[in-house]
C-alpha cells in the first residue's frame, strides 16, 4: 500500500511537471512568435524609411534625408544603403570626416553590393581630391578598377578621375 501511494505521488508530480513544461513551452512559442512579428514589422519600417530617405536625397532635401537615414541606422546599424545615403548628405554639408567614415564602413561591410562598394571608393576619392590629397584620391579610385560586375557607372567615373589626375 505504501509503495502504491509513493507511485501515485510520483505520477502526480510527473503529471504536474509535464503540465508546467507544456505551459512554459507555450509561453516560449508565443514569445518567439511576437519577436518574429516585431522583426518583420521593423524590417518593413526600415524599408519604408529607407525609400523615403532616398527620395528626399533625390529631391535634394538633405536635412530631411539626414534625419530619416539616421533613424534607419538606429533601427539597423548595419544598413549599408543608409550609410551610403547619409555619407552623401554629410558630403553635401562638408562633414568630410564623418562622410569618409560612413563610406568606408559601407564599403567594408560583408555582403555590400559591389556597385555600392565601388561608388563608396569613388566618393572617397572625390573627397580626398577636394581636400587636396591627390595620392589618396587616386588610391581610392584605383580600388574601383579591382571590382567586377555591373558597377553602375562607378568604373567610368573612377577611370575619368584617374585620367584627370595623372601625375
Amino acid at each position: 500500500e505504501l509503495i502504491r501511494g509513493i507511485q501515485l505521488e510520483n505520477e502526480k508530480e510527473h503529471a504536474d511537471r509535464i503540465h508546467r513544461l507544456k505551459a512554459d513551452l507555450t509561453k516560449l512559442r508565443s514569445s518567439a512568435a511576437k519577436a518574429e512579428q516585431s522583426r518583420s514589422g521593423s524590417a518593413d519600417e526600415v524599408r519604408n524609411l529607407l525609400a523615403r530617405g532616398n527620395q528626399l536625397l533625390l529631391d535634394r532635401q538633405f536635412s530631411e534625408a539626414k534625419e530619416i537615414l539616421e533613424q534607419v541606422l538606429k533601427l539597423d546599424s548595419d544598413n549599408t544603403s543608409a550609410m551610403f545615403g547619409l555619407a552623401q548628405v554629410l558630403t553635401q554639408a562638408q562633414d568630410f570626416d564623418r562622410a569618409l567614415d560612413l563610406y568606408a564602413r559601407a564599403a567594408d561591410r560583408p555582403g555590400t553590393e559591389t556597385w555600392i562598394r565601388a561608388w563608396c571608393f569613388v566618393r572617397r576619392g572625390n573627397i580626398r581630391r577636394f581636400q587636396g590629397d591627390i595620392t589618396q584620391a587616386r588610391q581610392e579610385w584605383s580600388r574601383v578598377q579591382e571590382l567586377q560586375g555591373d558597377l553602375k557607372g562607378a568604373a567610368e567615373a573612377a577611370g575619368k578621375a584617374l585620367a584627370e589626375t595623372t601625375p
